[in-house]
């Protein structure tokens, strides 16, 4: 006897996967490309905990979409400066972009800080005297 399968079909597939990953990496947030693509995002977490190799896809899509956003910071910096010198950028303009900015490096920081967090190093030295414990960042 053929076992009767309930509920809806699933839309999991490799095309829409693919669609939502290639979302992730231009750094669109995720809410907005499961949304857009017709699931919720407890659909999609579902698919995460149970599809296996997604997760990793997930993870490097996420760190590509970080790449993404950060690789234009310097280009949005300059065309700001340029503008602000041919006086079409006010000083809002200026804040609004400077904000952007630190909101990205931020978000860099908490999502992959050995990749673009602070350097922090701790040094523990001792023997025959008292125990002497170092702590150094480097804040570039």
């Amino acid at each position: 006897m053929e076992e009767i399968k309930q509920g809806r079909p699933t839309k999991y597939s490799k095309t829409l996967i693919k669609k939502i990953l290639e979302r992730l990496a231009k750094g669109e947030p995720i809410r907005n490309a499961v949304v857009d693509e017709g699931i919720s995002w407890a659909t999609f977490r579902n698919w995460l905990l149970t599809k296996d190799g997604l997760r990793q896809q997930y993870a490097l899509a996420k760190q590509d979409g970080i790449e993404w956003s950060i690789g234009d910071l310097e280009t949005i910096a300059m065309q700001t400066v340029s503008r602000s010198r041919d006086k079409k950028a006010d000083i809002s303009e200026v804040k609004a972009v400077s904000e952007l900015i630190k909101h990205r490096q931020w978000k860099a920081q908490k999502l992959f800080p050995r990749v673009y967090g602070d350097k922090t190093q701790m040094e523990v030295s001792g023997g025959d005297k008292a125990i002497e414990i170092k702590w150094e960042t480097d804040k570039d």
